[in-house]
C-alpha cells in the first residue's frame, strides 16, 4: 500500500490497517503516527490516517490532517471533495459546497465531489439547484443509490410521484436493503395507491431489509381498515413462519387482544417464553398484560 522500503514503517502500516479494519480507531491512529513520525512528509501515510478520523468521527481534525496534506501534495481533488464531505457531516453546508466546487474545478472528473455539492444545496433549501446537481452527479455516476434516493426525495415532496417511483426503483436496484429507501417507496405508495399496493410495498420492503416492523405495519393497516380476519390470518402466518422472533409473537397478540380474545393472545407469549425464556419476551407481556388490563396477572 506504501511506497516504502522501511521495515518498522510497513510493519506499523500493517499493525494500523488489522486495527482500522477491527473499528479500533484509536489503536490505528496510534500506530499510524508512529510511522508518520519515522517518514514524516510520506502522503499515503497521511491518506491512511485522515481516512482513520474521518471513519472515527473526528471530522475537525480530519478537516485538519487533510489541509496538511494538500501543502504536501496541493491540487488533489479527493482531498477537496473529502473536505467537503467532513463539512457536510458538520453541518456546515456552505462550506462544503464551497469544497465541492473547489473539487470539480481541479478535477470534473472525480464523481463524488458532485453528489456533495448536491447534497450541499439540497441541506440549503435550494431545492432547484440540487435537482439540476443530483441529475449531474447520477450522470458521473449513475450506480449511486444515494444520488437516486435524495432525488427521489426530492420528487416526492414536490408531488412528482412518477419521478420519485422512478429514481426509488432504479436507487433500489443498485442497494436494496437500505431502510430509507424503503421507507420512502412504501410513504410513496401509501400517497398513490391502494391497499394493495400499500401491502405489497411493506412486505417488498421486509424482503429488502428483514425488518419486521414492516410486517407489524401491514398487520395495523388492516386492523386500522377493520379488516379483523385478514389481519388475524396474516398475523397467524407472519408467527409460523418466525416462531422464535419476539416482534411476530407480539404481533399476533396484539390482534388477539383487540378481538378479546386474551386467553389466545397470552397463549402466545406463553409459547413464546416456554421456547425462549428471556428478559425481553417477560418485559413484553408484562407490558402486554398491564395494556389490556390483565393487572392481575401482570402482578403474579
Amino acid at each position: 500500500m506504501f511506497r516504502t522500503d522501511n521495515k518498522n514503517v510497513y510493519e506499523l502500516t500493517e499493525k494500523a490497517q488489522k486495527l482500522f479494519e477491527a473499528d479500533d480507531f484509536a489503536g490505528a491512529l496510534e500506530a499510524i503516527n508512529r510511522a508518520i513520525s519515522i517518514l514524516p512528509r510520506n502522503v499515503d501515510l497521511h491518506d491512511f490516517k485522515s481516512d482513520i478520523l474521518f471513519h472515527s468521527g473526528d471530522f475537525e481534525e480530519t478537516i485538519k490532517e487533510l489541509e496538511f496534506i494538500e501543502t504536501l501534495d496541493p491540487g488533489d481533488a479527493s482531498h477537496y471533495s473529502m473536505e467537503s464531505l467532513c463539512y457536510l457531516q458538520m453541518g456546515e453546508d456552505e462550506k462544503a459546497l464551497e469544497l465541492a466546487d473547489k473539487a470539480i474545478k481541479v478535477d470534473n472528473d472525480y464523481e463524488f465531489s458532485y453528489y456533495n455539492r448536491a447534497k450541499a444545496l439540497n441541506n440549503l433549501g435550494r431545492t432547484e439547484d440540487a435537482i439540476s446537481a443530483y441529475k449531474l452527479s447520477l450522470e458521473k455516476n449513475p450506480s449511486d443509490p444515494d444520488g437516486h434516493r435524495d432525488l427521489a426525495e426530492l420528487y416526492l415532496d414536490a408531488g412528482n410521484y412518477k419521478m420519485a417511483e422512478r429514481e426509488l426503483k432504479l436507487s433500489l436496484r443498485f442497494r436494496k436493503n437500505d431502510k430509507i429507501t424503503n421507507d420512502l417507496m412504501v410513504e410513496l405508495k401509501l400517497a398513490t395507491g391502494g391497499a394493495f399496493e400499500f401491502t405489497k410495498a411493506l412486505l417488498d420492503a421486509f424482503k429488502n431489509t428483514a425488518d419486521t416492523d414492516y410486517l407489524v405495519r401491514i398487520t395495523d393497516f388492516l386492523l386500522d381498515n377493520g379488516d379483523m380476519d385478514n389481519a388475524e390470518k396474516i398475523a397467524k402466518d407472519f408467527y409460523n413462519s418466525a416462531l422464535d422472533n419476539l416482534d411476530m409473537a407480539s404481533n399476533l397478540a396484539k390482534v388477539y387482544y383487540i378481538e378479546q380474545k386474551y386467553d389466545m393472545g397470552n397463549g402466545i407469549f406463553k409459547e413464546y417464553i416456554k421456547r425462549n425464556n428471556n428478559i425481553e419476551a417477560n418485559e413484553e407481556y408484562i407490558k402486554m398484560l398491564v395494556t389490556t388490563a390483565q393487572y392481575d396477572l401482570a402482578l403474579s
